[in-house]
């Protein structure tokens, strides 16, 4: 959201469905996934693939015979960019019964799959039903251009520069928390709407649900910075 774009992703996503590939069969994608996820992670854990998050959430559930939350999907999830060290997502698996669960975040354009990665010795966890090769080279191709990009100077020194950017423009407003490239919204639930309203007639597009942060833009200028402001500074006079 707020303009990221997964080019390369989106862009391996049609190049399979240009190949007749959407169908949901048997592929070598899958083994190579999770070799990447490991390898970023620096974990050794096994992958299961589900076409969507009620998938993940259901096959979990019937794992543990507990109910598997909001809360617990917000503490398994791994969101790229939103941390100092992204790469210590052993740190961030769930303690108790769900210890060893990773729910990576993967710039996937229109692709729906959902990635969870099980540490540890148990394996009990039931393998979905076969997910289409479009969305597994998707993934695929997220993680590897993610890499580049954690490992990426140029990309580094342009994340900090924006969020500079931001911080000294848009964070005094106090509209926003900014957790590495992502944005949480501080207004009340019931205001959200509103804010969302008047972010999207200034230009801005975020998240239409509080619950799940929205990116920064990383070609943010200091123009579209000083709009944002004021935007929110609308939104704030509107609320009072």
């Amino acid at each position: 959201m707020f303009g990221h774009r997964p080019e390369g992703a989106a862009r391996e996503w049609k190049n399979q469905l240009d190949k007749g590939l959407s169908s949901n069969l048997p592929t070598r994608w899958t083994s190579r996934l999770e070799r990447h996820l490991n390898e970023l992670f620096g974990f050794d854990a096994q992958l299961r693939l589900y076409p969507n998050l009620n998938a993940v959430v259901e096959a979990l559930e019937n794992w543990k015979g507990e109910r598997f939350s909001f809360q617990d999907y917000q503490k398994a999830l791994w969101r790229p960019f939103r941390d100092e060290k992204p790469l210590t997502v052993r740190e961030r698996s769930l303690p108790g019964v769900w210890s060893g669960i990773v729910l990576p975040v993967l710039p996937v354009g229109p692709a729906q799959a959902v990635a969870v990665l099980v540490g540890g010795a148990t394996t009990e966890l039931s393998r979905a039903p076969l997910v289409a090769v479009t969305e597994v080279a998707a993934l695929v191709r997220a993680v590897v251009t993610l890499r580049r990009k954690l490992l990426d100077p140029v990309f580094a020194n342009t994340s900090a520069a924006v969020s500079g950017l931001f911080d000294r423009v848009v964070l005094p407003t106090g509209v926003f928390r900014r957790h590495g490239l992502w944005l949480e919204a501080t207004c009340e639930p019931e205001d959200y709407e509103a804010l969302f309203t008047t972010l999207l007639e200034a230009g801005f597009v975020m998240s239409p649900d509080q619950s799940l942060e929205s990116l920064l833009p990383l070609a943010l200028s200091e123009g579209e910075a000083k709009a944002w402001k004021l935007a929110c500074e609308r939104f704030l006079a509107g609320a009072s």
